[in-house]
């Protein structure tokens, strides 16, 4: 059977990579070109969300094959985390950008306690220092899901960094 995981595993990398690299940047060394790196930044981030759920999915199917090590399993609760950071980060944004100036350009109105409910909960999402930390956390959670990932492929030794990540997280007895 033909595996797929590997092939759509990179695209989500480089583009969550990107865009954590992107929020990481301080604002006032951008400020010029805010605007369009803020467009950037979010295409980064919605394209590699929604690839990261396609590569846990095949992620999935390629364990079925390979079977559940420990190793996989961490692999796999490395890649669930990557995934689940950035959707909270993509959701709060989407509101925030996109869905919130759609609904108010309508004039759409939502209950009342659910329009503070959302606002609320994205305003404390988007807070910049958290979203520094979550987009910073997500790059860790992607680092290391890469790591373990190229420890299934190559084994443990291939490199000193993937190395140092297997024998940090994988029990050995």
């Amino acid at each position: 059977m033909f595996d797929v995981h590997p092939m759509v595993v990179h695209f989500p990398i480089a583009m969550l990579v990107f865009y954590s690299l992107l929020e990481a940047v301080p604002q006032r060394w951008i400020s010029r070109w805010k605007s369009s790196c803020t467009s950037i930044k979010l295409a980064f981030l919605f394209l590699g969300t929604i690839t990261s759920w396609l590569a846990l999915s095949t992620g999935e199917v390629a364990e079925e094959r390979v079977g559940e090590t420990v190793l996989v399993e961490t692999h796999a609760l490395f890649a669930n985390a990557t995934s689940w950071i950035f959707s909270i980060l993509a959701v709060a944004y989407l509101w925030s950008a996109v869905l919130r100036p759609f609904l108010q350009k309508n004039k759409f109105h939502l209950p009342s306690i659910i329009d503070k409910i959302l606002n609320r909960l994205t305003a404390i999402i988007l807070f910049r220092p958290l979203v520094i930390i979550l987009s910073l956390a997500g790059l860790l959670a992607i680092t290391i899901t890469g790591a373990l990932g190229g420890a299934i492929v190559y084994g443990p030794d291939i490199d000193p960094f993937v190395s140092f990540f297997y024998h940090l997280l994988i029990p050995t007895s």
